[in-house]
């Protein structure tokens, strides 16, 4: 069964979120089963990456808040990163334009490595302050993903994989997604945020009963005619 989950690396919640869903999925008795696939959203496509000032200070700037509301607001997001293994360092992130980013998580989902490259991404952004913009920062993130050694620089400029970030981000658009993390699991059912675990939990059960179930069902036949059968007559 598939879930696919909008989100961005420059997306603290959707960090949380993932983590959310993994211990959903790593608790769940047909877990294996599951396919997360990564969709792109870009929260600020306009973004300019200023290796300069810290995540923190971006904030506190273009949100006109004041230094201590930033903190604050920074405390409880670490607060709740905490319980899930994440260390958020806002003083530490670069703010940096994702679209590359997302391009590398494209490219990894022909290997079957958006997982770990999503993990390496939200990693490098929030913990590590690496810039999400920088090429070879991408390729260390695709290598220490298992990618192989076969992606270079070329890979941010292929078109093919420009135009997969630019459709989800349209699909999106459709789907009336205005912010991340979007999860949807299996067509059917879709949360907006970093919800509590139980509800990641109870969806994911409800969702794949119902998955595993038409799976198992024969189709309804509602109409025959004229055809072939296996004793060789065409009636």
């Amino acid at each position: 069964m598939k879930i696919e989950v909008w989100s961005d690396v420059a997306c603290p919640f959707c960090y949380l979120g993932k983590k959310k869903l993994e211990k959903a999925i790593t608790a769940f008795q047909h877990g294996s089963r599951i396919n997360i696939i990564w969709k792109s959203f870009q929260l600020n496509p306009e973004q300019v990456t200023d290796t300069q000032i810290s995540l923190s200070e971006y904030l506190t700037r273009e949100k006109n808040w004041t230094p201590e509301y930033t903190e604050q607001v920074n405390r409880r997001i670490e607060e709740s990163g905490s319980e899930y293994g994440i260390i958020y360092n806002f003083n530490k992130a670069v703010p940096a334009n994702t679209m590359k980013a997302h391009i590398l998580l494209h490219a990894a989902k022909k290997v079957n490595k958006q997982n770990e490259v999503k993990e390496g991404l939200f990693r490098a952004y929030f913990t590590e302050g690496k810039n999400v913009d920088d090429n070879k920062v991408l390729i260390a993130i695709a290598s220490e993903a298992g990618m192989g050694s076969g992606i270079t620089e070329s890979v941010f400029e292929d078109e093919e994989l420009i135009n997969e970030v630019m459709l989800d981000r349209y699909e999106a658009t459709q789907l009336g997604i205005r912010g991340v993390p979007f999860f949807i699991f299996n067509n059917r059912y879709a949360i907006s945020g970093a919800h509590p675990d139980l509800l990641f939990t109870e969806t994911l059960q409800k969702s794949f009963s119902e998955w595993d179930n038409s799976v198992k069902s024969k189709p309804e036949v509602i109409a025959t005619g004229d055809s072939c059968g296996t004793d060789g007559d065409c009636r």
